[in-house]
């Protein structure tokens, strides 16, 4: 894929200069691009755009504790995404790093979806590890650990209100991806992080079916993130893509 922006958001760690040689040598034409914050240590880092943002901080006060980092998450998306070239993009984490580029095979290869569940464009690709199965744990968690898709499509995942992130008693990931489905299908909702009706087991498998593809993580996107290196791909918590690829089969 020759015009592919790609995308490193958050702070710069240690292996961040890793994440950029990575994706230069599995994506030797992509752009690449670091979203970050003013005042982070960049010496050793050449990425082809630096995107410098005002930390906006985290959340103050958050009944889930792992929601602190909400509002970098979407803004240093947002900023990083919004300077794309190209009109396919892929965000990453800082400490992201790829073994391979067969992700960029399921772009555009799952075409059939239900226009009443359609709420992008074109599907986002995004890793099974923080994907939870929502039969199995949480409802409307999607990693946000990598996301293949197209600018127009991130933008409008990440372009969201934060107005009521302060007090939310969702995750992150539930927070970002339920607010974009909202701005299609605005009565879809759970009221906390572990709110796991019926419905909204249902609701989930509908919009994972027909606007995502799920990869497993290190076998089929091939990379992973230095934080989280212990985690295998088979959580039992965790989509997988052949339990993924059934729901697609039985799209009619």
């Amino acid at each position: 894929m020759d015009k592919l922006s790609i995308v490193i958001q958050g702070p710069v760690f240690p292996c961040t200069s890793e994440t950029v040689s990575s994706c230069k040598k599995h994506f030797p034409k992509a752009e690449i691009i670091l979203s970050t914050w003013k005042g982070q240590p960049l010496s050793g880092l050449d990425p082809d755009i630096i995107v410098l943002s005002d930390d906006p901080g985290g959340l103050a006060h958050s009944p889930v504790a792992q929601n602190g980092n909400l509002i970098r998450l979407v803004v240093g998306s947002l900023n990083g995404v919004r300077r794309a070239s190209h009109d396919i993009v892929m965000k990453i984490r800082t400490d992201a790093i790829f073994h391979g580029n067969a992700c960029l095979n399921h772009f555009n290869a799952w075409p059939k979806r239900r226009a009443d569940f359609r709420i992008f464009d074109e599907r986002i690709i995004v890793p099974n590890i923080g994907t939870a199965d929502p039969e199995v744990h949480v409802c409307f968690q999607i990693s946000d650990w990598t996301m293949l898709g197209t600018k127009k499509d991130l933008i409008h995942l990440f372009d969201i209100s934060l107005d009521k992130a302060n007090g939310t008693n969702k995750s992150p990931e539930q927070y970002i991806w339920l607010s974009a489905i909202q701005k299609i299908v605005p009565g879809i909702d759970i009221d906390n992080i572990n709110d796991k009706t019926p419905q909204a087991v249902q609701d989930t498998i509908s919009f994972m079916t027909n606007n995502l593809v799920i990869l497993d993580t290190m076998a089929q996107y091939q990379f992973h993130c230095e934080k989280y290196k212990h985690l295998p791909d088979d959580q039992s918590v965790n989509m997988r893509h052949a339990k993924w690829a059934t729901w697609y089969e039985g799209i009619q």
